[in-house]
């Protein structure tokens, strides 16, 4: 649709509604306050009329469908490679889009109708999204000490001190969780720099250089070099719940199910039991 034709129909669509969708008098063009309900509600008809569709397609025996899937960075690198082959293998006729995004991201892209469907730690506790959970993943912290000690240290969660913690950058969900785990107390400066990232595998191999500690959920430990870097922790162990998530009016209840099998199906036994541990929230 070019611009001109796009114009004329906003235009239209407003005076036959009788409100003003978009203040032309702010660059970028943005929603008024009554375009943004509008806009919101035109989002939540879309997508009962795409669910509709696909409840009156939705065929049992032959899951079909490109879905976007989202997942966030500290799952992601361990988790998906170990998932995909199971999801080639029993859901064939299924495209996955996969990226990744940090929790927030996921959120505004579920509001945005940018994604189908995302696998993240929860709960989130968010009006419209449906939560599947799948497992619950050990926490156990990873020290350049625990490297030079003669017998391997076991952590309690509630004397942990973030002093020394090389943590992710804000905005990653893990982040919080560590700092709850420390009573929500931020990191004293305890090394001349302030390293800022995004990835597991970064602050591991800083560590690994004789630099502090961190906290790693138990897919990251995936080597037997990392094995050697770490500590458990005791009874109550600190876990962290990894949930499928949908919209609520997702209507694929079939391929909900596989996705929930085939990801069950590759993880340790262990990560499906609770007791005795904690779960440790995001926010």
């Amino acid at each position: 649709m070019s611009q001109p034709t796009l114009t004329m129909g906003v235009k239209k669509l407003e005076e036959e509604m009788g409100v003003k969708l978009f203040d032309r008098s702010k660059k970028p063009l943005n929603t008024t306050a009554a375009g943004q309900g509008i806009v919101a509600q035109a989002r939540h008809i879309l997508r009962g009329v795409n669910n509709l569709k696909a409840y009156v397609s939705d065929d049992y025996n032959n899951l079909t469908g490109e879905f976007r899937l989202a997942v966030i960075p500290t799952l992601a690198p361990y988790f998906i490679p170990k998932w995909l082959p199971v999801i080639a293998e029993t859901l064939p006729n299924v495209q996955l889009d996969i990226r990744e995004m940090t929790t927030s991201e996921i959120v505004h892209a579920f509001v945005r109708e940018e994604i189908d469907l995302a696998l993240l730690s929860t709960p989130l506790v968010e009006k419209g999204l449906r939560e599947i959970p799948l497992f619950h993943e050990p926490f156990h912290l990873f020290s350049s000490e625990v490297k030079t000690a003669d017998i391997v240290p076991q952590v309690k969660a509630g004397e942990l001190n973030a002093a020394g913690l090389i943590l992710l950058e804000e905005g990653h969900c893990f982040r919080d969780q560590m700092l709850s785990l420390c009573g929500n107390r931020p990191p004293k400066k305890s090394e001349p720099f302030r390293y800022l990232s995004g990835s597991i595998e970064s602050i591991k191999n800083l560590i690994k250089q004789g630099r502090g500690s961190t906290l790693v959920p138990e897919l990251a430990i995936n080597s037997q070099d990392d094995a050697t870097y770490v500590a458990p922790f005791r009874d109550p162990i600190p876990s962290r719940e990894i949930s499928l998530v949908c919209h609520e009016t997702f209507t694929q209840e079939m391929l909900l199910k596989q996705l929930e099998k085939s990801a069950k199906s590759v993880i340790p036994e262990h990560f499906e039991k609770q007791s005795p541990r904690f779960r440790v929230e995001w926010k």
